[in-house]
Parts: structure tokens; sequence; C-alpha cells
């Protein structure tokens, strides 16, 4: 019998269950570095499965992985559900299907650049940087979410 490597994260389950189903195989328990490894790995290949073919089943997986890297990282599954409450609370949740295209920061909030330093190239940059909004008034900005910092 030809033996094939894995070196795949499995539910606990499922070596005795392969096993019952007339197959050998070798299974060993991990932890620190391997074990976080191996749960990213398979996340990864959960959310892979779950893209190529949307199902609950690969939810349910992509669940699972989510609450043993909790647990890895020293918090429990009721503090990830407590966190995701929390948040789902403070931010909502994705049910509305909402799509943010564009994000401006408003006049009053735009801070002037200072005078110190300012050479005719930058001047002139500033010139171009006015055109172009003139020409698109909603100009994307970057760290203007909540959970982003500066």
């Amino acid at each position: 019998m030809s033996t094939i490597p894995l070196g795949l994260a499995v539910r606990n389950k499922l070596p005795k269950q392969l096993e019952a189903a007339g197959y050998q195989c070798r299974a060993r328990e991990t932890s620190g570095r391997e074990r976080s490894g191996a749960l990213r790995v398979a996340l990864q290949q959960a959310v892979q499965d779950y893209l190529a073919s949307p199902g609950l089943e690969s939810l349910v997986e992509i669940s699972e992985l989510a609450r043993a890297l909790a647990e890895e990282g020293g918090s429990s599954a009721e503090e990830l559900e407590a966190l995701r409450a929390a948040t789902l609370k403070k931010e909502g949740g994705f049910d509305k299907g909402l799509v943010l295209d564009a994000v401006a920061l408003r006049p009053e909030f735009v801070v002037a650049p200072s005078s110190s330093g300012d050479t005719d190239a930058n001047s002139q940059d500033n010139e171009d940087n006015e055109s172009e909004e003139e020409k698109d008034p909603v100009k994307p900005v970057r760290n203007l979410m909540p959970w982003e910092t500066a």
C-alpha cells in the first residue's frame, strides 16, 4: 500500500473515521508554531474551497478554524463570539450588502500644509493637485476608517 504524505490539519475525529473506512493513517498532535501554521493553511484552503464552491459546509469549516486559531492565540471561543457580537453592535453587519465606492475628506477636516519648506516644485505639485480635484471632487483618502491609525 502506498502512503500519501499530507501534513494537513484535520478535525479530531477524521483519523478514526478513515480507519473505520478501511484506510491506514498516521496522525499526531501538534502545538505552538507548527499548530498555528497548520491551522492557517487549513483556513486558507477552506476559504479557497468556499470561493470555488460556496456552501454552508465550507462556512462551518471556516468558523471552526477561526475558533481554533482564537484558542491558539490565547482567547476562548466565547471571547471570539463576544467580540463578534460587540463589533456587530458597534459597526453593524454585512447583511445590507453595502459597498463603499468612494470616500472624500470633508473640507472642514482638511489641514492646510505648513508653509515651512515649501519650494516652487511643491507649489507646482499643489497646483496640479488642485486641477485634479476640480476634475474629480471625490478623491479617495486612506486611514479614515475607525480601525485604522494614521
